[in-house]
């Protein structure tokens, strides 16, 4: 069940709530977040929240800039969880620009599809609840083409993720299934 109700910073927020016969049910959020007290979106919450800030123009490959952002996953994942989620991952909290950076305000769809077909394998025997949001249809947009490429999808850095930079590139037409299955495809 989802109810809503008054979140920590007295916001009005969804949580999952289950009941007893979901209790057994693994749940996992993966993908864009919107639940969640809204004032975590302004800059100037961030230290509120335990969040680390870098500058809109912050390069996500330098070190320091990639290890703030790598934290603030984390924070949201421990934030995701509280609202009744075992597990959160591959998490956009909100919209792109809500990550505040330039270079990340591109979709990295391959990373979040990761995330959950990697989840699907391991509870393939089990029942889970798996909820999933992508970016796609909000800003910007990914049929947008800036100097003959689609810029914020197709032909975005596939290394720049909600986490910050991440050392895989996903090629999933050129990758089967079988990676994910152990070889079989389910």
């Amino acid at each position: 069940m989802v109810e809503v109700y008054t979140g920590p910073k007295k916001a009005a927020a969804i949580r999952w709530v289950p009941s007893a016969e979901e209790a057994t049910v693994v749940q996992r959020f993966v993908g864009k977040v919107h639940i969640m007290d809204h004032a975590i979106l302004q800059t100037s919450n961030w230290t509120e929240y335990g969040l680390h800030a870098y500058s809109v123009n912050s390069d996500p490959y330098d070190p320091a800039v990639d290890a703030k952002m790598k934290h603030n996953h984390r924070v949201y994942q421990e934030i995701v969880k509280s609202y009744g989620f075992d597990y959160a991952d591959g998490l956009y909290m909100a919209n792109l620009q809500e990550l505040f950076n330039e270079a990340l305000n591109v979709h990295n769809l391959e990373w979040t599809v990761d995330k959950a077909l990697r989840f699907i394998v391991q509870e393939k025997d089990n029942p889970f609840f798996l909820y999933f949001s992508t970016t796609l249809h909000h800003g910007p947009v990914p049929w947008g083409i800036r100097e003959g490429k689609y810029w914020s999808s197709f032909n975005a850095d596939p290394k720049l993720t909600g986490e910050g930079v991440v050392d895989t590139a996903w090629d999933f037409k050129n990758r089967p299934f079988g990676e994910f299955t152990g070889g079989a495809i389910p």
